[in-house]
């Protein structure tokens, strides 16, 4: 239930800053939240689900944060970038696709930083200095970004570890005998 919660502020948090983009949220922007947040909080199969003992309300909390972090970090706020990696390494701990969501998370993040850095170097060579991609001012989004890939990846990579350690077989619950292919 505290998931379904989570869950329900994070679209409302989520839909507040996709729809007001990099301004401040007016009326329209709360208003679609509100809505966004109502229709979500009324989903019949998501009541049923935050009311039983089961994982996809927690994987939908997190899931619906690490978009809305996401979504913050785009906008300029560099601190959601942490955040995010953090709600993806919650959601790979709860479900399987969350790591899906880890890895289409990290392409969208590295084809941002790549933007940025693409852009970075346009203006260099455009003001005739050699490049302004290695200057200090540049090291912080780069440290944001390993401490992303590090946060997001270690989730995955510590399943396997567990499994290799425990069943002698990292990927036990792909081939093993409680698998859905063995089943």
């Amino acid at each position: 239930m505290v998931a379904y919660v989570f869950g329900v502020v994070g679209m409302f948090r989520l839909t507040r800053c996709a729809v007001s983009g990099s301004n401040p949220p007016d009326g329209v922007a709360r208003a679609a939240a509100w809505i966004a947040a109502l229709v979500y909080a009324a989903n019949p199969n998501l009541m049923y689900m935050q009311s039983t003992a089961m994982g996809e309300a927690v994987y939908l909390a997190f899931f619906i944060w690490a978009v809305a972090y996401f979504c913050e970090w785009v906008q300029g706020n560099p601190a959601a970038l942490t955040r995010c990696g953090l709600c993806i390494a919650g959601a790979c701990l709860t479900r399987y696709d969350g790591w899906f969501l880890a890895v289409a998370t990290l392409i969208l993040v590295f084809m941002r930083f790549g933007e940025q850095l693409f852009r970075s170097r346009g203006r260099a060579a455009l003001h005739g200095r050699v490049s302004d991609a290695h200057s200090p001012g540049n090291l912080a989004p780069r440290a944001s970004l390993l401490k992303f890939v590090l946060i997001s990846a270690a989730a995955p990579g510590l399943w396997l570890a567990y499994n290799a350690i425990v069943y002698r077989n990292p990927l036990e619950f792909e081939n093993g005998p409680y698998s859905a292919k063995a089943i």
